[in-house]
């Protein structure tokens, strides 16, 4: 998976059940405005959009991140960040991306699976000062 895909992945994505991910979607940042900077478009191909199997290790880990952040969502409560997805489109009126955006919008939420402590994501970043 290339990094943008890693990190655009929601929970949705993730089948326990077949032990699958489905990629179809790829993370990226643009110049920060009072919404946020990440975005998420499709994949860089149309052949990059597909299914990949959840060997062991990485279903074990999954399972138990997904665990560790269903907890942390009941003990943070307040302090716990939400997101949803804001429809981009060009001047044509067609779809070109979704803004991910800070908000509690219990309709449109999107569960994210690689955020920092009280869920707070910063896109492919994260990987850049550890």
């Amino acid at each position: 998976m290339r990094t943008g895909e890693v990190f655009a992945l929601t929970w949705e994505n993730v089948d326990f059940e077949n032990r699958t991910i489905r990629i179809n979607k790829t993370v990226y940042c643009k110049i920060k405005d009072n919404e946020g900077r990440c975005f998420l478009g499709t994949t860089k191909t149309v052949g990059s959009s597909r299914i990949i199997y959840i060997y062991d290790t990485l279903y074990e880990i999954l399972s138990k991140f997904k665990k560790c952040q269903d907890i942390n969502r009941r003990f943070y409560k307040s302090k716990y960040k939400y997101y949803y997805l804001k429809q981009t489109k060009n001047k044509y009126g067609k779809l070109i991306e979704y803004k991910i955006i800070e908000g509690n919008n219990k309709k449109k939420n999107v569960k994210m699976v690689f955020v920092k402590k009280y869920e707070t994501y910063i896109g492919a970043d994260i990987i850049k000062y550890p």
